[in-house]
């Protein structure tokens, strides 16, 4: 089989692998070079087909370093006589892809790590080693990232916390279990973490809907009672000195049965899962930041009206618009390149997939929706059938929680998140410094929050010094 690679503009030539799993066969891999002028490559794989006539499917995926630039899925008919429904054609499927150029893939080189999700399964690339396939568990359930029981300060006491900190690591290390056989994947973490002196980079993408919870993964070894705290357990939880938190654990030992926040991925780890093509800035124009609160006519009135106070007091208040909405009002409000946020204060089940898709299709939204100003969608309510449709009509991503959280505590978190942004973070790094607050106050919730966008976006070109 011969897969051909193109891309335009590119500043120099480009190091890519290919690489081919084909179900029931090991992945195969191949490096080529795309260059910067001339005709693009060509590249072999030799398979074995299966003995018994069916349409073998397998995952083509172009990878620089260990970020997935490109997936299609692969249809081969194997046998003399096609299964019924199936066609007797070679064909590819055009899947995921993060570039469509390859010529803006630079800032994608620091990542340690990536996993690509192609439906129950997912190919793992760690540093120049071959990517290998690990089985997704499509049954976790994410309830276990809800806590309840914090204090009007969105906290807890130390007691408590530990209590919550070492429930939800006995979740993330089963799940670590169930999903890898081997150490690679956090050796590498801590190795770039060590090596660049800035929490390592681990990308997440995929086309079908994940069923991990990445963020809540636990890899250290962790089993019920006895074990002994880390000393960053009480460092940078309540009451602890706190202090900037490292790119790395400060405590070199780990062996045994320990419980340490930097065991988990949110908290040790910038942990990105776009869905799309990579967007790394909302706009390229310096005009002034600007927010669009768009709230559920549902909500607490009088805790979303707090929550607009508290939120004017962390970003530029002229900065701050909102409106109680309804789903139609929202499509008009959102028509236009107009901000930088879309803040939505909603309920879980305000707003369905139908009806982003309807402002599309009834020409509520103009094509193309969002091309040059393309706005974080930043949610308090669990909006995972919306994030796709966002991204598809030119949002630069979304932020939310996977599960319910109360709204007073979800509208502190925006805030936190929006100030960091404002202040020029990217929004990988904006969201991993608030899930370490959050800590701070012994609330672990912030493993609940999801990136879906690139870890380098940020609302303008200039980056912090």
């Amino acid at each position: 089989m011969h897969v051909g690679a193109h891309a335009a503009r590119l500043p120099g030539d480009l190091e890519l692998r290919a690489v081919l799993g084909m179900s029931g066969r090991e992945v195969q891999t191949e490096s080529f070079v795309l260059p910067a002028d001339g005709a693009s490559p060509w590249v072999s794989f030799p398979v074995t087909t299966p003995y018994a006539a069916c349409r073998w499917a397998g995952s083509l995926v172009v990878y620089a370093g260990v970020v997935p630039l490109h997936a299609q899925t692969v249809l081969m008919p194997v046998g003399a006589r096609v299964p019924p429904g199936g066609s007797g054609e070679q064909s590819t499927d055009p899947g995921f892809r993060l570039s469509r150029t390859f010529a803006d893939i630079g800032p994608l080189a620091t990542r340690a790590a990536s996993v690509l999700v192609l439906g129950p399964r997912a190919l793992v690339a760690v540093g120049g080693t071959k990517p290998s396939w690990i089985n997704l568990d499509s049954g976790y359930r994410r309830s276990v990232l809800h806590v309840s029981g914090l204090d009007p300060w969105y906290g807890k006491d130390f007691p408590a916390y530990c209590a919550d900190l070492a429930a939800l690591a006995r979740e993330g290390a089963a799940l670590y279990s169930r999903l890898f056989t081997d150490r690679a994947l956090p050796e590498a973490v801590r190795r770039s973490a060590r090596s660049s002196g800035r929490p390592a980079e681990l990308l997440v993408a995929g086309e079908d809907f994940d069923p991990v919870p990445w963020s809540l993964v636990y890899d250290l070894p962790f089993a019920d009672a006895p074990y002994r705290l880390c000393a960053s357990v009480g460092q940078f939880g309540p009451f602890g000195p706190g202090g900037e938190v490292p790119a790395h654990c400060p405590v070199s030992d780990h062996s045994g049965n320990v419980l340490c926040p930097f065991g988990f991925w949110g908290l040790s780890t910038v942990v990105e899962q776009p869905v799309g093509l990579l967007v790394r800035q909302v706009s390229e124009h310096p005009r002034p930041f600007e927010v669009l609160m768009a709230v559920d006519p549902g909500m607490d009135r009088a805790l979303t009206e707090r929550h607009a106070a508290e939120l004017m007091s962390m970003v530029p208040p002229e900065a701050v618009s909102s409106a109680y909405v309804s789903p139609s009002e929202l499509g008009r409000a959102l028509a236009d390149e107009a901000v930088d946020v879309v803040h939505l204060h909603f309920r879980e089940g305000f707003l369905d997939a139908q009806e982003v898709e309807r402002w599309s299709r009834e020409g509520v939204w103009p094509q193309p929706h969002w091309p040059t100003r393309k706005p974080l969608v930043m949610a308090t309510s669990p909006v995972d059938v919306l994030v796709r449709p966002f991204i598809r009509h030119g949002a630069a991503g979304v932020v939310s929680p996977e599960v319910a959280v109360p709204q007073d505590m979800a509208g502190w978190v925006t805030g936190m998140v929006l100030a960091r942004l404002a202040a020029g973070f990217g929004a990988g790094e904006a969201l991993r410094q608030t899930r370490w607050e959050m800590l701070g106050r012994g609330n672990v919730m912030g493993l609940a929050y999801t990136l879906n966008a690139s870890a380098d976006l940020r609302l303008r070109h200039e980056t912090r010094q």
